[in-house]
């Protein structure tokens, strides 16, 4: 385990401030500032997101339609159009990473991890012979991988390998597997239109996958056939 110096996570906390405070956007939080005495670094303040994170909002309002959940799909597609628009990478790309405001808007948390989660992060972000070891550079496709798992979540409800734990899922992942086809919130299949979009987002070649305006593009159509 290699455990980073103090300069080393200052100086990382600081390229984080410096690059979320320029952002402006309705479906990125505004960075407020610092506030000091809640541990050893600083603590980034943001905005207060009343319905919590995306994955607390899915569990406790599970009778979302479809219609709803696009517009939640949307929000975060617009965000992460605007990040890649000024070129940032979010690259931690989760449900835990989602935030739900009063307005029931996805606000797209950023942040600048060198790796996402496993059930989320594209599979060639990792080494499966050396798991603490990223090998791969995250870029814009890394973050479109991780917006598809997090299609599979909002439309399901379910995360991804939702039965498996981190290690498994690791694994499987290495090993080619992508997350399996869950039923919709209704019990019914996902849609095959929507179902072939997030396996496009999975791509194992990163070119083949869309890009984020592409992303925004598909989800707008599919929001406004339901209008």
């Amino acid at each position: 385990m290699v455990v980073k110096s103090s300069t080393v996570v200052g100086q990382m906390l600081h390229r984080e401030i410096s690059v979320w405070a320029r952002l402006e956007n309705e479906n990125i939080l505004p960075f407020y500032g610092v506030a000091f005495g809640f541990g050893p670094l600083p603590a980034l303040v943001c905005p207060w997101a009343a319905n919590g994170t995306l994955h607390q909002y899915l569990m406790d309002h599970g009778d979302l339609d479809l219609l709803d959940r696009l517009k939640l799909l949307c929000d975060m597609a617009n965000g992460l159009d605007y990040l890649h628009g000024q070129k940032v990478i979010h690259g931690d790309l989760t449900s835990a990473n989602v935030l739900i405001n009063a307005e029931f808007l996805g606000t797209s948390y950023f942040t600048d991890s060198s790796r996402g989660h496993v059930r989320w992060a594209a599979p060639e972000l990792f080494d499966l012979a050396n798991y603490d070891t990223p090998r791969a550079i995250l870029n814009e496709k890394t973050d479109i991988y991780s917006f598809g798992s997090l299609m599979l979540q909002v439309l399901s409800g379910k995360v991804p390998f939702p039965v498996d734990n981190p290690d498994l899922v690791l694994l499987r992942v290495s090993l080619g597997e992508r997350p399996p086809r869950e039923v919709c919130w209704n019990g019914r299949p996902i849609p095959d239109i929507l179902w072939l979009f997030i396996v496009t987002c999975w791509d194992y070649i990163q070119l083949s996958r869309p890009s984020s305006a592409e992303v925004l593009g598909f989800i707008q159509r599919q929001t406004l056939d339901l209008l």
